[in-house]
């Protein structure tokens, strides 16, 4: 979550892979091992119809750890008394097992926030 001081911020690609899914608001990036990782910017920012956003590349990229993604300037998000609040949903294929690590609310970037194991 931007802090409170923060007017501007850029997010970037939580894992390596392949941009499947990017919206002025969300990204969705998925791995070669098929572990798909959901980037959600703000609760109910989709309402602002992507005032206070600018996407960096497009869908179908392949990006790494740490590559910008968006750029987000919570101006709007603020205006409409909106949380930004960013969700992180992991989903990952059979077999595999995502682990939290993210156990306070400001990271930085390349900051490891899960890791995916196989435990075979």
């Amino acid at each position: 979550m931007p802090t409170a001081a923060e007017d501007c911020v850029t997010v970037h690609s939580p894992i390596n892979g392949v941009v499947t899914k990017l919206k002025p608001h969300a990204a969705i990036v998925t791995s070669t091992r098929g572990v798909s990782i959901l980037v959600h910017l703000g609760i109910d920012t989709v309402s602002l119809h992507g005032k206070g956003f600018a996407l960096l590349l497009e869908e179908g990229d392949v990006v790494a750890t740490g590559d910008p993604l968006i750029h987000w300037d919570l101006t709007p998000v603020r205006d409409a008394t909106l949380s930004p609040c960013v969700p992180i949903v992991i989903v990952s294929p059979p077999g595999l097992t995502a682990t939290s690590h993210a156990l306070r609310s400001q990271v930085s970037i390349l900051d490891p926030i899960f890791s995916i194991e196989d435990p075979a």
